[in-house]
């Protein structure tokens, strides 16, 4: 896995967007994950034109700054992206997964520790710190939503969650795993599943492959 991201500092503090996981060689989108906030991951060198390809291609409508892309280092969160797409937890045979996986955040502070970037939330710039419309990119392509308590006990995240999976149209959402009303869904984090598949504690339905 290679992964891409627009990573921006700005009065001292870091935003990563648009971030792009990548598996083998291919540009082509396979899926898209919406979780919470970027975590810990950091960038290790600047990725300039490599992810144009893929903006050129899904991205038409938007600017491509290359100043803006860096190469990051995997964290587990993305491997946990990678086990749910590839059928990992259906316990059937995993597939090779040979694309793009969109991870989208809805709060975008690079901040291992949710709750203490959330105690900042009005510092923030606004532009970059929240996702905004971001349902427009999925490009008829699969969505795991994976929020997080910290968000959905926020009322300012909360709301941005609940627009991004509200304006998400419902074919693009597995529908053995979501209810078509917000609150009535979980939107398990992927460290969760990870943990309760090894235990065998959430119902099956939510081990699924979303290709």
């Amino acid at each position: 896995m290679r992964v891409f991201a627009r990573f921006i500092e700005k009065n001292g503090f870091e935003y990563r967007l648009d971030t792009l996981l990548q598996f083998g060689d291919s540009w082509d989108l396979l899926g898209n994950i919406v979780l919470a906030n970027p975590g810990s991951a950091a960038p290790i060198n600047k990725a300039e034109n490599t992810t144009k390809k893929f903006w050129d291609k899904y991205r038409k409508n938007t600017q491509f700054n290359p100043n803006e892309w860096y190469e990051f280092k995997a964290d587990s969160t993305m491997g946990y992206v990678e086990k749910l797409f590839s059928g990992f937890y259906t316990h059937k045979d995993k597939q090779i997964l040979n694309g793009i996986i969109q991870l989208f955040n809805c709060f975008n502070v690079r901040n291992a520790n949710l709750e203490a970037a959330i105690k900042d939330i009005d510092k923030y710039d606004e532009t970059l710190a929240f996702s905004q419309n971001i349902e427009s990119y999925f490009n008829d392509k699969p969505v795991y939503f994976g929020f997080s308590k910290a968000v959905l006990n926020n009322e300012k995240l909360k709301n941005i969650a609940k627009k991004i999976f509200d304006k998400t149209p419902q074919n693009l959402k597995p529908e053995n795993i979501y209810n078509a009303d917000f609150n009535q869904n979980k939107f398990y984090h992927l460290g969760y599943i990870n943990r309760a598949y090894t235990c065998d504690r959430i119902c099956r339905k939510c081990f699924i492959s979303l290709l």
